[in-house]
């Protein structure tokens, strides 16, 4: 039978007749281990452990976990006890559904955010296909091995991701050995345009970058937001590869650079522009520096101001501390330290198709593709 023209049985439908029970924690009595795992509403497949094998679920396994708040689904294959809040534990009925379907079946389901409302009166009101037992082994074959890929894909992409961060430790830690200059005495360094409702009237509009599209070591033009600059603000704002761009507020200190994907692109004040002086420093090298400063090790401590968010004044950032060592070995580490990078992009590409493909396997298998 094509997907698509199953038949489709109501959400109430789908579960046991049977009634087990399972006992509940509030976060406040979850371990960092021990023999049953605790399974919540949040993103983790484990959230922690307890020793309380009164609590633990002894029905039929598996079981599909669904977040209330969060609309998350999890398949459960062991005992478990629940966590207190927005958990809902589904038993499918096994004579006509399958755990693993039943699972990849609601997570098909396309159920609105309510934000931190109730969702489960929503779940309530769906209905999942209902093709014949084989043929939902068949579907669940297909999804688990894009799964074990995605899986296996994030797996790589972690364990990238450590060596790099400790490859950054190793190799930019050694700053005792080098000569020390401040920020402001290597980097021109300046604040983006403030933003105003006169710069939105669509006169001279360009692109420009916000605190969100600059992410540590990429930036993400995918979602550029625009608005007006007046001819000086546009050579006052402009960006040219190689620029070094470092968020001001929120995640302080996080920062990439320019490479030039957008042609007249500028940045808002949230952004600073650090442009090298005397070619002294290779941007790249200082971008290493922030990240091991700010993300790794907190070398410079609690340094940002605070009202009612953390923000760090281009005044401090041109004060700060840094360690210069020769051209050279500037351009070894960034050159060690960018193949590293390469391969996690790479991965974060593999990633995101591979979530691509998993997404128009649900859509196709379950019948809402358009």
């Amino acid at each position: 039978m094509r997907p698509g023209s199953y038949q489709r049985v109501p959400f109430e439908e789908t579960l046991s007749k049977s009634s087990f029970r399972v006992g509940k924690l509030d976060r406040s009595e979850y371990r960092s281990a021990g023999p049953i795992p605790i399974v919540d509403q949040g993103q983790a497949e484990v959230a922690g452990f307890t020793s309380r094998h009164d609590l633990a679920y002894q029905g039929p396994l598996p079981v599909v976990v669904f977040g209330d708040h969060t609309r998350t689904f999890k398949l459960v294959t062991q005992p478990f006890v629940a966590g207190a809040d927005g958990t809902k534990v589904l038993v499918p009925d096994v004579d006509r559904f399958e755990p693993p379907y039943y699972f990849f079946a609601q997570k098909s389901l396309n159920i609105a955010s309510k934000g931190y409302n109730g969702h489960y009166a929503v779940l309530r009101e769906q209905s999942i296909p209902l093709p014949s037992l084989d043929e939902q082994r068949s579907i669940v074959k297909v999804l688990s091995a894009i799964q074990r890929a995605i899986d296996a894909e994030r797996a790589w992409h972690s364990s990238i991701q450590m060596v790099r961060d400790q490859a950054i430790r190793a190799l930019i830690g050694r700053g005792a050995e080098w000569p020390h200059e401040t920020v402001g005495g290597l980097f021109e360094i300046q604040l983006g345009k403030m933003l105003s409702p006169r710069a939105r009237l669509g006169i001279r509009s360009r692109p420009y970058l916000r605190n969100q599209n600059v992410q540590w070591g990429r930036i993400d033009t995918s979602d550029l937001a625009e608005m007006d600059f007046d001819e000086r603000e546009e050579a006052k704002f402009d960006l040219l590869p190689g620029d070094l761009l470092v968020c001001e507020g929120g995640e302080i200190g996080r920062c990439a650079t320019w490479g030039g994907a957008i042609p007249g692109c500028s940045f808002q004040k949230a952004i600073m522009r650090l442009r090298p002086r005397a070619g002294r420093m290779l941007p790249e090298f200082l971008l290493y520096h922030l990240w091991r400063a700010f993300r790794l090790d907190r070398i410079y401590g609690d340094i940002g101001s605070r009202s009612t968010i953390a923000h760090l004044p281009a005044v401090k950032m041109a004060s700060l501390s840094v360690a210069v060592p020769p051209m050279h070995e500037q351009r070894v580490i960034v050159q060690s330290l960018s193949g590293i990078g390469v391969a996690i992009e790479a991965s974060r590409h593999r990633l995101a198709k591979l979530s691509a493909v998993f997404q128009s396997a649900m859509a196709y298998l379950f019948g809402s593709a358009t």
